[in-house]
Protein backbone atom coordinates (compact mmCIF):
# COMPACT_ATOMS: atom_id res chain seq x y z
CA UNK A 1 0.00 0.00 0.00
CA UNK A 2 1.00 3.78 -1.05
CA UNK A 3 0.20 6.39 1.99
CA UNK A 4 -0.06 10.23 1.36
CA UNK A 5 0.75 12.81 3.74
CA UNK A 6 -2.90 12.90 5.00
CA UNK A 7 -2.81 9.16 6.22
CA UNK A 8 -5.06 8.04 3.15
CA UNK A 9 -4.25 4.78 2.55
CA UNK A 10 -4.43 3.85 -1.26
CA UNK A 11 -3.48 0.29 -3.57
CA UNK A 12 -1.03 0.38 -6.20
CA UNK A 13 -3.91 0.66 -8.76
CA UNK A 14 -5.45 3.64 -7.21
CA UNK A 15 -1.73 5.72 -6.67
CA UNK A 16 -0.80 4.61 -9.89
CA UNK A 17 -3.92 6.15 -11.36
CA UNK A 18 -3.75 9.27 -9.14
CA UNK A 19 -0.13 10.16 -10.37
CA UNK A 20 -1.16 11.32 -13.79
CA UNK A 21 -3.09 13.83 -11.32
CA UNK A 22 -0.62 17.37 -10.30
CA UNK A 23 0.66 16.31 -7.17
CA UNK A 24 0.24 19.06 -5.25
CA UNK A 25 -3.92 19.26 -6.63
CA UNK A 26 -3.87 15.56 -5.35
CA UNK A 27 -2.55 16.72 -1.70
CA UNK A 28 -5.08 19.76 -1.58
CA UNK A 29 -7.80 18.19 -2.13
CA UNK A 30 -6.98 14.86 0.25
CA UNK A 31 -5.99 17.48 2.46
CA UNK A 32 -9.77 19.27 2.41
CA UNK A 33 -11.90 16.17 1.66
CA UNK A 34 -9.83 13.70 3.63
CA UNK A 35 -9.56 9.97 2.59
CA UNK A 36 -12.79 8.81 1.45
CA UNK A 37 -12.86 11.54 -1.22
CA UNK A 38 -9.15 10.56 -2.26
CA UNK A 39 -10.07 7.03 -2.53
CA UNK A 40 -13.30 8.22 -4.72
CA UNK A 41 -11.13 9.83 -6.81
CA UNK A 42 -8.87 7.71 -7.30
CA UNK A 43 -11.85 4.64 -8.33
CA UNK A 44 -13.07 7.34 -10.62
CA UNK A 45 -9.34 7.90 -12.11
CA UNK A 46 -9.05 4.31 -12.75
CA UNK A 47 -12.48 3.85 -14.59
CA UNK A 48 -11.85 6.02 -16.64
CA UNK A 49 -8.21 4.96 -17.82
CA UNK A 50 -10.31 1.52 -18.26
CA UNK A 51 -13.07 2.42 -20.68
CA UNK A 52 -10.62 4.59 -22.57
CA UNK A 53 -8.53 1.55 -22.98
CA UNK A 54 -11.74 -0.92 -23.05
CA UNK A 55 -12.61 -1.87 -26.93
CA UNK A 56 -16.10 -0.91 -27.79
CA UNK A 57 -18.82 -2.39 -29.36
CA UNK A 58 -22.08 -1.46 -30.50
CA UNK A 59 -24.58 -3.88 -29.56
CA UNK A 60 -27.93 -2.42 -27.07
CA UNK A 61 -29.44 1.03 -27.85
CA UNK A 62 -27.83 3.18 -25.39
CA UNK A 63 -25.21 1.07 -24.11
CA UNK A 64 -21.31 0.46 -25.21
CA UNK A 65 -19.87 -2.60 -23.86
CA UNK A 66 -16.77 -5.05 -25.32
CA UNK A 67 -18.51 -7.71 -23.69
CA UNK A 68 -19.39 -10.12 -27.04
CA UNK A 69 -20.65 -12.80 -24.79
CA UNK A 70 -22.69 -10.80 -22.97
CA UNK A 71 -24.51 -8.87 -25.87
CA UNK A 72 -25.59 -12.49 -27.22
CA UNK A 73 -27.13 -13.28 -24.08
CA UNK A 74 -29.45 -10.19 -24.08
CA UNK A 75 -30.17 -11.02 -27.25
CA UNK A 76 -31.15 -14.32 -27.26
CA UNK A 77 -33.16 -13.55 -23.61
CA UNK A 78 -34.82 -10.79 -25.77
CA UNK A 79 -35.81 -13.58 -28.14
CA UNK A 80 -36.97 -15.73 -25.39
CA UNK A 81 -39.20 -12.60 -24.46
CA UNK A 82 -40.78 -12.30 -27.80
CA UNK A 83 -41.70 -16.22 -27.99
CA UNK A 84 -42.81 -16.44 -24.84
CA UNK A 85 -45.32 -13.47 -25.76
CA UNK A 86 -46.35 -15.10 -28.62
CA UNK A 87 -46.60 -18.45 -27.12
CA UNK A 88 -48.89 -16.36 -24.20
CA UNK A 89 -51.34 -14.70 -27.01
CA UNK A 90 -51.49 -18.07 -28.95
CA UNK A 91 -52.72 -19.76 -25.22
CA UNK A 92 -55.28 -16.77 -25.40
CA UNK A 93 -56.61 -16.86 -28.29
CA UNK A 94 -57.06 -21.28 -27.78
CA UNK A 95 -59.16 -20.80 -24.82
CA UNK A 96 -61.52 -17.71 -26.09
CA UNK A 97 -62.12 -20.02 -28.99
CA UNK A 98 -62.55 -23.03 -26.58
CA UNK A 99 -64.82 -20.98 -24.48
CA UNK A 100 -67.39 -20.15 -27.38
CA UNK A 101 -68.26 -23.88 -27.08
CA UNK A 102 -69.11 -24.20 -23.37
CA UNK A 103 -72.68 -24.44 -24.15
CA UNK A 104 -72.72 -25.59 -27.73
CA UNK A 105 -72.64 -28.85 -29.23
CA UNK A 106 -71.96 -27.25 -32.82
CA UNK A 107 -70.81 -24.23 -35.03
CA UNK A 108 -73.23 -21.37 -33.31
CA UNK A 109 -73.87 -18.14 -35.12
CA UNK A 110 -73.00 -16.58 -31.77
CA UNK A 111 -69.81 -18.82 -31.28
CA UNK A 112 -68.14 -18.11 -34.31
CA UNK A 113 -65.69 -21.12 -33.71
CA UNK A 114 -66.01 -25.04 -32.97
CA UNK A 115 -63.51 -27.61 -32.70
CA UNK A 116 -65.76 -30.01 -35.03
CA UNK A 117 -64.56 -33.69 -36.17
CA UNK A 118 -62.40 -32.65 -39.19
CA UNK A 119 -61.01 -29.39 -37.48
CA UNK A 120 -62.09 -26.10 -36.36
CA UNK A 121 -64.95 -24.66 -38.17
CA UNK A 122 -65.31 -20.84 -38.35
CA UNK A 123 -68.82 -19.99 -40.36
CA UNK A 124 -68.73 -17.30 -43.75
CA UNK A 125 -71.67 -15.43 -45.57
CA UNK A 126 -71.28 -15.13 -49.02
CA UNK A 127 -73.13 -15.51 -52.47
CA UNK A 128 -72.82 -19.13 -53.29
CA UNK A 129 -74.43 -18.65 -57.40
CA UNK A 130 -70.57 -19.04 -58.52
CA UNK A 131 -69.23 -21.49 -56.17
CA UNK A 132 -72.30 -23.36 -57.68
CA UNK A 133 -71.91 -22.58 -61.11
CA UNK A 134 -68.09 -24.15 -60.49
CA UNK A 135 -69.66 -27.34 -59.39
CA UNK A 136 -71.81 -27.54 -62.16
CA UNK A 137 -68.75 -27.68 -64.09
CA UNK A 138 -66.87 -29.96 -61.76
CA UNK A 139 -69.66 -32.48 -62.95
CA UNK A 140 -72.24 -32.24 -59.93
CA UNK A 141 -75.73 -31.85 -61.22
CA UNK A 142 -78.51 -29.35 -60.03
CA UNK A 143 -81.19 -32.81 -60.21
CA UNK A 144 -78.60 -34.93 -57.23
CA UNK A 145 -77.04 -31.95 -55.92
CA UNK A 146 -79.89 -28.84 -55.70
CA UNK A 147 -78.52 -25.96 -53.75
CA UNK A 148 -80.66 -24.94 -50.93
CA UNK A 149 -80.69 -22.97 -47.26
CA UNK A 150 -81.68 -25.14 -44.15
CA UNK A 151 -83.88 -24.38 -41.60
CA UNK A 152 -80.95 -23.13 -39.02
CA UNK A 153 -79.78 -21.10 -42.08
CA UNK A 154 -76.82 -23.76 -43.39
CA UNK A 155 -76.28 -23.57 -47.43
CA UNK A 156 -76.69 -27.02 -48.80
CA UNK A 157 -75.22 -28.39 -51.92
CA UNK A 158 -77.83 -31.24 -52.47
CA UNK A 159 -77.44 -33.44 -49.00
CA UNK A 160 -74.28 -31.91 -48.17
CA UNK A 161 -73.31 -28.38 -46.08
CA UNK A 162 -71.32 -25.73 -48.37
CA UNK A 163 -67.54 -25.79 -46.93
CA UNK A 164 -64.63 -23.97 -47.98
CA UNK A 165 -61.27 -25.36 -46.87
CA UNK A 166 -57.25 -25.23 -48.48
CA UNK A 167 -58.49 -26.91 -51.60
CA UNK A 168 -54.57 -27.53 -52.25
CA UNK A 169 -55.20 -30.12 -49.12
CA UNK A 170 -58.95 -30.66 -49.83
CA UNK A 171 -59.87 -30.70 -53.09
CA UNK A 172 -63.32 -29.56 -53.81
CA UNK A 173 -65.85 -32.49 -53.84
CA UNK A 174 -63.86 -33.76 -50.75
CA UNK A 175 -66.59 -35.09 -48.03
CA UNK A 176 -66.13 -34.80 -44.45
CA UNK A 177 -67.88 -34.37 -41.29
CA UNK A 178 -68.75 -31.14 -39.75
CA UNK A 179 -70.15 -30.31 -36.33
CA UNK A 180 -73.11 -29.42 -38.33
CA UNK A 181 -73.21 -31.99 -40.73
CA UNK A 182 -71.79 -34.10 -43.41
CA UNK A 183 -70.13 -31.75 -45.94
CA UNK A 184 -68.55 -31.26 -49.29
CA UNK A 185 -65.62 -28.73 -49.87
CA UNK A 186 -67.06 -26.17 -52.58
CA UNK A 187 -65.00 -23.37 -52.14
CA UNK A 188 -61.19 -22.09 -51.21
CA UNK A 189 -60.67 -20.56 -47.89
CA UNK A 190 -57.61 -18.11 -47.73
CA UNK A 191 -56.99 -18.55 -44.19
CA UNK A 192 -57.10 -22.39 -43.97
CA UNK A 193 -53.55 -21.76 -45.84
CA UNK A 194 -52.59 -20.97 -42.39
CA UNK A 195 -54.59 -22.63 -40.09
CA UNK A 196 -54.16 -26.86 -40.87
CA UNK A 197 -57.69 -28.14 -40.35
CA UNK A 198 -59.94 -24.84 -40.70
CA UNK A 199 -63.11 -25.04 -42.79
CA UNK A 200 -65.80 -22.40 -43.60
CA UNK A 201 -69.44 -23.39 -43.17
CA UNK A 202 -71.42 -21.65 -45.63
CA UNK A 203 -74.46 -19.85 -43.66
CA UNK A 204 -76.87 -17.06 -44.29
CA UNK A 205 -76.54 -15.93 -40.67
CA UNK A 206 -74.55 -12.85 -41.49
CA UNK A 207 -77.14 -12.20 -44.02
Amino acid sequence: MRTLLVSVELTDAQYAALNGLAKQKAQDEASLIASAAVTTAADRELKRIADENMPRQEGIVGKETGDAEYVALVEEAEEIVDESTQLIEDVEELVADMATQVDAAHLTASGGVFYGPSGKEKWYSADMSRVELIMRDLGYPADSYPYHVREDGVKMFGPYVMIAADTTVRPKGTILDTSVGEAMVVDHCVEAEKVSGLVDVAVTWGE
